[in-house]
């Protein structure tokens, strides 16, 4: 109990909170928690075999009554906190994202993604689990329906909410949708001042590879503007793509050359945070 209560508090200190940085404590506190369960498990079976004999240790009831007492309070809390806003639900998010190191109430969230609904009925489930447990004859069900709450849980975050939102916030579909489009190899993709790698990734690193002259990646030189539009006057006479943020479109369409201005259009708005655009140079 000792190690996660040290790994939370040193999460808790920590700026970026990703899930990972808690792993160590999880095996500790899955042991803790599988020996309260056995051990409930155990006291309940002896009480109701032999109910008239006084136990010798802490009853079941007030073992349950303590750990309900500590546990409903936090369960509610934590309902309410990914509950009361529709973008609340972001707060799961932020376990793989660091969005909210520089924006703290967190990027736009699109309209179309509601999980407030599915949040409070776990919570409501988790609730009522746990004030069974504390009645001798539904504890047996509770202490199975505890685990199984928990894995339903687990599924709804991996399976529904993380691939919903990822369209969002992931640049895979961005991405996706330049290789589909794109007639020819020959029609680059341009990373216009994104720092978040996963322009890297999900070309394959096809944006960084090459001569320095070639790559097509433009963030964190002081002179990347200058180095676009030189890569841009070497790189004539075809069509390219650009992944941006939508603040930066101006400044973008201000370093084609004159002639090739008027045809930057943004062919991809479906993503919060990027958009992609396509010109003939």
């Amino acid at each position: 109990m000792v190690w996660f209560v040290t790994a939370y508090v040193v999460v808790s200190l920590s700026m970026t909170k990703f899930h990972h940085y808690l792993l160590p404590a999880l095996p500790g506190l899955g042991i803790v928690i599988g020996c309260f369960f056995d051990d409930l498990w155990s006291r309940t079976r002896v009480e109701r075999t032999n109910a008239a004999a006084p136990s010798p240790d802490l009853p079941a009831r007030w073992l349950v009554g303590t750990a309900a007492v500590i546990g409903l309070p936090a369960l509610a809390a934590i309902t309410f906190d990914l509950g009361a806003a529709k973008d609340a639900a972001e707060r799961f998010l932020w376990l793989f994202s660091y969005d909210y190191v520089y924006t703290p109430a967190g990027r736009p969230w699109p309209p179309e993604l509601e999980f407030r609904p599915a949040i409070f009925v776990l919570g409501a489930a988790f609730t009522l689990a746990t004030l069974l447990i504390a009645f001798r004859l539904t504890r047996r069900f509770a202490l199975w329906a505890l685990p199984i709450t928990a894995i339903l849980c687990t599924l709804f975050l991996l399976d529904v909410f993380m691939p919903k939102v990822a369209a969002h916030w992931s640049q895979k579909p961005v991405i996706a949708r330049y290789y589909r489009e794109r007639r020819s190899p020959d029609e680059r993709l341009i990373a216009y001042y994104l720092f978040w790698r996963g322009e890297t990734f999900y070309t394959k690193n096809a944006i960084y590879e090459g001569p320095e002259a070639e790559r097509t990646l433009f963030d964190h030189w002081p002179d990347a503007d200058a180095r676009l539009k030189t890569w841009i006057e070497n790189h004539r006479g075809n069509r390219h793509y650009f992944l941006f943020q939508p603040s930066r479109e101006a400044r973008l369409r201000a370093l084609l050359p004159p002639e090739a201005q008027a045809s930057l259009r943004i062919i991809d708005r479906s993503h919060n945070l990027f958009v992609l655009g396509v010109a003939d140079l």
